[in-house]
């Protein structure tokens, strides 16, 4: 996930390939397609986590104001 995140990160959802991530991860397209059926659902797992990572910070600093 790191490496998929950094390779979309520099190269952008468009410009990203599958090969691209798994050259930077050092696993085999085999691999990666066991987890991930396309490169969208990686990129979605990502969003996902961040978006909840941002929830829990929001919950955290609303608790602090009360």
């Amino acid at each position: 996930m790191a490496a998929a995140r950094k390779v979309f990160e520099e190269r952008g959802f468009i410009d990203t390939r599958v090969a691209h991530i798994t050259g930077h991860a050092r696993v085999s397209y085999g691999s990666f397609y066991t987890y991930f059926p396309s490169k969208e659902a990686v990129f979605l797992e990502i969003a996902d986590r961040l978006f909840e990572r941002s929830e829990e910070h929001t919950s955290e600093l609303q608790s602090h104001h009360d």
